[in-house]
C-alpha cells in the first residue's frame, strides 16, 4: 500500500527540482518575472485539466498503468525541453502539469480506497510528509545542475523514471478501478463542500507561502532558504500527529481550530520584532498550515463511497489548484494596505476556513435538533392515538 507514497517521494524530488531549476535558468537567460511566472502557472492550468479527466484516464489503464505512464510522459517531456528554445516550455510545461494532476488524483486514490476510514487521516499524513520530504531533498540537486542544461534535464528525467519502480513492485496491491466514468466531477461538489472549500483555501495559503514569505524574509534581511526549508521540515513533521488526531476526531472540528490556529499565529507574526522569536512562531505556522490539505482530502473523500473516491479526490485537487492560481493574484492586492500583506492575506484565508468548518458543524448541529424533534413529535402523535 506503500507504494504509492514512495513513488511521489521521487516524482516531488524530481518535480520540486526541475520547478526550481527552470525559474534560475530563465533568470539567468534574461526572463522576465512575469515571463518565469507564465510559465509555472501552465503547469497548474494543466494540473487543474489533468484532475478532471484523471478518473477517465483511470478508468481505462487502471491505477498502477495510469501512474507508470504518467511518470513516463513527465521524464520524456522533461527531457525534451532541451531540444526547444525556453519560449516553448509553456506548453510543455502544460503537458507536465496534465501528467502531474493524473498521477496525484491515481496515487491518492490508491491509497484512500486501500486505507480504513479510521487510519485515512494518517495516511495522508505520510503521503503528504513523503511529498514535503521531497520538496526539501530535490532543491539540494540545484547546486550541481545550474552548470549545464543537459544534467539537469537528464537528472530530472531519470529521477521521474525512478518514480515507476515503486509502482511496478506494487502492481499486485493496487485496487480494482470500478465506477461509473461517465459521472460528472462537479456533481461531488454536495457530498462534501467544506472540503472542497478547505482544499481550495489551503492552495491559495500554500501558493502565498512559496510566492511571497521569501520576498518578505529577504526584506527583513533574514535567511529565506534556510527558513523555507525548515519551515516545510516542520510542517512535514506535524503530518503525523494531525493525522492522527484527524482520524480521532471530527475532522471538521479539526480544521475549524487549524484555520483558529493558523489565523492567531500568522497575525502574531506580524507584530514579532525580536528574530527568535519570530523564527519560532515560523515554525509553529509552517506546522499548522501545510497540515490543512491532507486532512481536507480526508474529509471530503470520507463523505462518499470506494467507487466514487476517484472522482470526489479529482474535485479536491482541481480546488487545490484553482486555490493555487488564484492565490498569487489575490495575495497581493492588499501591498498597498499592509507592509506584511502575504502574512495578514494568510491570516484571512485561515479563519475564512474555521468560519466555513464552524458553519459546517452548526448546520449539521440544526440538523440533527430537526430530527429528534421531528421523531419526538411523531412519538408524541403516536401516544395520543
Amino acid at each position: 500500500m506503500f507504494a504509492p507514497i514512495l513513488s511521489l517521494f521521487f516524482m516531488i524530488v524530481s518535480s520540486g527540482f526541475i520547478m526550481s531549476f527552470i525559474s534560475v535558468y530563465c533568470a539567468k537567460l534574461g526572463f522576465l518575472d512575469t515571463q518565469v511566472g507564465l510559465i509555472h502557472t501552465s503547469l497548474y492550468c494543466g494540473m487543474l485539466l489533468g484532475s478532471l479527466n484523471a478518473k477517465r484516464v483511470i478508468s481505462r489503464l487502471g491505477y498502477n498503468t495510469s501512474l507508470i505512464l504518467a511518470c513516463c510522459f513527465l521524464s520524456f517531456l522533461t527531457f525534451i525541453l532541451g531540444w526547444f528554445s525556453p519560449t516553448s516550455w509553456l506548453y510543455l510545461r502544460f503537458f507536465s502539469g496534465v501528467c502531474i494532476g493524473i498521477f496525484y488524483v491515481a496515487s491518492e486514490s490508491w491509497l484512500l480506497v486501500k486505507s480504513p476510514l479510521n487510519k485515512r487521516g494518517y495516511i495522508l499524513g505520510l503521503y503528504t510528509l513523503s511529498l514535503y520530504l521531497g520538496q526539501s531533498v530535490g532543491q539540494l540537486f540545484l547546486p550541481y545542475a545550474l552548470k549545464q542544461l543537459p544534467f539537469a534535464l537528464s537528472l530530472s528525467s531519470l529521477l521521474f523514471l525512478s518514480a515507476t519502480i515503486p509502482v511496478i513492485v506494487g502492481k499486485s496491491y493496487a485496487p480494482i478501478a470500478h465506477f461509473d466514468k461517465n459521472q460528472n466531477v462537479f456533481s461531488f461538489f454536495k457530498h462534501s463542500p467544506l472540503g472542497v472549500f478547505a482544499c481550495l483555501i489551503s492552495g491559495m495559503i500554500i501558493s502565498t507561502v512559496f510566492s511571497f514569505l521569501p520576498i518578505y524574509f529577504e526584506a527583513k534581511n533574514l535567511s529565506s532558504g534556510v527558513l523555507m526549508s525548515v519551515m516545510i521540515l516542520l510542517g512535514a513533521c506535524c503530518q503525523y500527529p494531525f493525522g492522527k488526531i484527524s482520524d480521532l476526531f471530527d475532522r471538521r472540528r479539526v480544521l475549524f481550530w487549524l484555520g483558529v490556529c493558523g489565523c492567531l499565529v500568522s497575525i502574531s507574526l506580524t507584530h514579532m520584532s525580536e528574530k527568535v522569536l519570530f523564527e519560532y512562531g515560523l515554525y509553529v505556522f509552517g506546522g499548522i498550515i501545510f497540515s490543512i490539505f491532507p486532512i481536507s482530502v480526508a474529509l471530503g473523500c470520507e463523505c462518499v463511497s470506494d467507487e466514487d473516491i476517484v472522482s470526489m479526490n479529482g474535485l479536491l485537487l482541481f480546488s487545490y489548484g484553482l486555490g493555487a492560481v488564484l492565490g498569487p493574484i489575490i495575495s497581493p492586492l492588499a501591498v498597498s494596505i499592509f507592509a506584511d500583506y502575504a502574512l495578514i492575506m494568510i491570516g484571512l484565508y485561515a479563519a475564512t476556513l474555521a468560519v466555513l468548518a464552524l458553519s459546517s458543524m452548526k448546520k449539521d448541529e440544526r440538523k440533527n435538533n430537526l430530527e429528534i424533534f421531528s421523531s419526538s413529535s411523531l412519538l408524541d402523535e403516536v401516544n395520543l392515538r
